[in-house]
C-alpha cells in the first residue's frame, strides 16, 4: 500500500488509486484475517473514495506539470 504522507497531498490520491487497484487483494486478506473485516470499506465508502480521487485527479495533474525538474517551470 501506498501510505499517505502529511507533507505530500498527491499522495492521498495515490493511496486510494492503489487501494482501488488492489481492491480485490485486500478483501481476500480480509477474509483470511477476520479482525480486520471492520477495516474494508462497504459499498458505499468505496463509492466515496472514487468520487474523491475524480475530484483530485486534475489537481494532481496539474501538480505534476509545474514540479517538473526538466525544463522550465512556474517559478
Amino acid at each position: 500500500m501506498v501510505i499517505d504522507v502529511r507533507i505530500r497531498w498527491n499522495s492521498i490520491i495515490l493511496m486510494l488509486e492503489r487501494a482501488i487497484r488492489k481492491k480485490s487483494a485486500l478483501k481476500k486478506f480480509c477474509q483470511k484475517h477476520p479482525k480486520f473485516v471492520a477495516l474494508y470499506p462497504t459499498t458505499s465508502e468505496w463509492k466515496q473514495i472514487e468520487y474523491v480521487i475524480k475530484i483530485l485527479h486534475p489537481f494532481y495533474i496539474y501538480t505534476k506539470l509545474l514540479s517538473s525538474t526538466r525544463g522550465l517551470t512556474i517559478h
